[in-house]
């Protein structure tokens, strides 16, 4: 009887020892160094206001990376047809397929040191529908979706999903609204579009990847969905867009609950009006009002995991006004930094593009941002450009002739822009390190 306990004392304080010095070998294994491929199988979530990932302690997790267009079509390009974007030109003539640019593109992002690419988790040009109107999912397209996400995963990169866009003709605001005979602010309030999008959110979530036959909601590839890409309802009621993400959030955490959630939008104010005066063009201009969005209400539900934002400077100004100033660039990032401390969750700049010339100005503002708050514990966690390019990659023809080969936002990894983001994604990893116990 006293040999059993003694024996068991010594076995539990064995278990107990290893567990220590493992978890010490795996501190000194990963202090100062991060591999990406070591954590392909773990999901990332929040602890402590901290993006992690692993077990036991886990570790915090860098995040550095790009925006991609239409990966779901590149994947779906029928083999032996021209080797074209149908949305935003043409790819490179040394492509022998769709599939090597979405290949190619990941191998650029491992290269630099990026771990997070963001995508659509749908077609986004009309010849390239998702689901149709009655439900019915394309399996050419999606199954394009999946080559990408199977990709992502051989190499370690961790991928942020959109459900749907304001934007795109295709698996948009406007195809849900228009599916049941209405409008475009109706996404928003119908129960027709509503339930139309739930069934698209379902059918992705609880789809089986025909590649590694695992289930999206397994599939620890996926950083984190997005509800929608920049929802705007002009002139619809306060709140609407506040309402729409309380219903939808909780309905994503039901099907999935091993993936991080957040909003996807730009990040305007409304309802908070202290924050309206940060608004682009206040004062000149109320149509970030108009357009219902409010950040700090958007991001409070309790299912969102995280708060992100977009930026565009050249986009958010008057016609031939030129582009919003650095400052107010500068203004606009520290203050949703500020929000998301107030909020208790951590944030990112998922999304910011700017057209040349002074792009690397633009470039160097957010990531010293996003630097000068990982060295300060702040919750600007990482930002997102937009959008990589392969080098050969080409605009639309249209875009060519007002902004150059690469259009407004194309960037290639021979511009000095990426070399900006490549530097921040080292960065981000020096800065970002230790344990969340």
């Amino acid at each position: 009887m006293g040999g059993g306990g003694q024996s068991v004392s010594a076995a539990a304080i064995a278990v107990l020892l290893l567990l220590i010095f493992g978890v010490q070998g795996r501190q000194l294994q990963q202090e100062g160094t991060w591999d990406s491929m070591e954590f392909k199988d773990d999901f990332v979530r929040v602890e402590d206001g901290e993006f992690v990932i692993g077990e036991n302690c886990a570790r915090k997790f860098p995040i550095s990376g790009f925006n991609i267009w239409e990966v779901v079509e590149a994947a779906s390009l029928p083999e032996g047809g021209p080797v074209e974007l149908p949305g935003s030109g043409q790819l490179p003539n040394d492509l022998e397929n769709g599939k090597e640019f979405v290949t190619k593109a990941l191998d650029d992002a491992v290269d630099a040191g990026y771990t997070v690419v963001r995508a659509w988790a749908h077609g986004v040009t009309e010849e390239y529908q998702s689901m149709d109107a009655r439900g019915n999912i394309n399996e050419r397209v999606m199954s394009g979706l999946d080559y990408f996400m199977a990709e992502a995963y051989k190499r370690g990169l961790k991928v942020i999903l959109s459900f749907t866009s304001n934007w795109t003709p295709a698996g948009g605001v406007d195809f849900y609204a228009e599916a049941v005979g209405k409008e475009h602010n109706d996404f928003f309030s119908d129960p027709g579009a509503k339930e139309l999008y739930k069934k698209f959110v379902e059918q992705v979530v609880t789809r089986k990847n025909t590649i590694r036959a695992t289930s999206y909601s397994e599939d620890p590839t996926i950083f984190a969905w997005n509800l929608i890409n920049e929802p705007v309802c002009r002139g619809c009621a306060a709140g609407t867009i506040a309402r729409w993400v309380n219903e939808m959030a909780p309905y994503v955490k039901g099907l999935d609950s091993n993936h991080l959630l957040t909003v996807g939008e730009e990040g305007y104010y409304s309802t908070s009006l202290s924050s309206v005066m940060y608004n682009p063009m206040h004062g000149i201009s109320d149509w970030p009002l108009e357009w219902t969005q409010d950040f700090v209400a958007d991001h409070e539900n309790e299912n969102i995991d995280f708060a992100a934002f977009h930026a565009w400077p050249d986009n958010w100004n008057c016609m031939d006004c030129g582009p919003l100033s650095l400052e107010f660039f500068s203004r606009w990032i520290s203050h949703h930094e500020e929000n998301c401390k107030m909020l208790g969750k951590p944030c990112l700049l998922e999304e910011f593009g700017k057209e040349n010339p002074q792009r690397d100005e633009y470039y160097a503002i957010a990531y010293d941002a996003v630097d000068a708050s990982l060295r300060e514990g702040g919750s600007l966690k990482g930002a997102l450009f937009w959008q990589y390019y392969l080098e050969g990659q080409q605009a639309t023809p249209g875009e060519i002739e007002d902004f150059g080969v690469a259009g407004p936002y194309g960037v290639y990894k021979s511009d000095s822009a990426f070399d900006i983001a490549k530097e921040n994604a080292k960065t981000t990893k020096d800065l970002y390190t230790g344990f969340v116990c």
